[in-house]
């Protein structure tokens, strides 16, 4: 996939995912925005609960005066 404004036959991702009007690239561009914030949102509730789990003074602070 290349970056471009066209609204002909564009496919996004899948080939399935198709864009043919402005509208739907339009939603096109808020549905990978909206995957890509939930992708995140899920990458730092995972951290945090890793943090949560781990050891006090292990590895996984994130403390950077924490003894290795």
């Amino acid at each position: 996939m290349s970056f471009n404004w066209s609204t002909e036959n564009v496919c996004v991702l899948f080939d399935f995912w198709r864009i043919n009007s402005t509208t739907s690239l339009v939603v096109s561009f808020a549905l990978v925005f909206v995957l890509g914030y939930l992708y995140e949102l899920a990458r730092t509730r995972v951290r945090r609960w890793e943090q949560s789990m781990a050891p006090t003074g292990s590895i996984l602070s994130s403390s950077p005066d924490a003894p290795l």
